[in-house]
């Protein structure tokens, strides 16, 4: 029994229509995409959060990602500060 092989360029268009919707549910729309044979870059970028996604394939496939972990402004509460005990 022999396994098929499927290549980079054979398998793109579906990993990224999954990456598409992946980057949808963190409002990130795509910026950037190079798409050609043995070739393709794609990045989801959301500069509100800071969330970051790139899928990208040449030789083999490579994932990265930035999560957007940064409070917003507007749901910041100044810290409070303590009293110091006086000796």
């Amino acid at each position: 029994m022999s396994a098929t092989c499927l290549s980079p360029d054979d398998v793109w268009p579906h990993f990224v229509e999954r990456s598409r919707a992946i980057a949808a549910a963190a409002t990130a729309p795509p910026e950037s995409m190079q798409d050609r044979l043995g070739h393709h870059d794609m990045w989801f970028s959301n500069p509100e959060d800071g969330t970051m996604i790139q899928i990208s394939s040449q030789a083999v496939g490579v994932i990265a990602g930035t999560v957007g972990c940064h409070l917003p402004q507007a749901m910041l509460t100044p810290p409070t500060t303590a009293p110091h005990p006086t000796s």
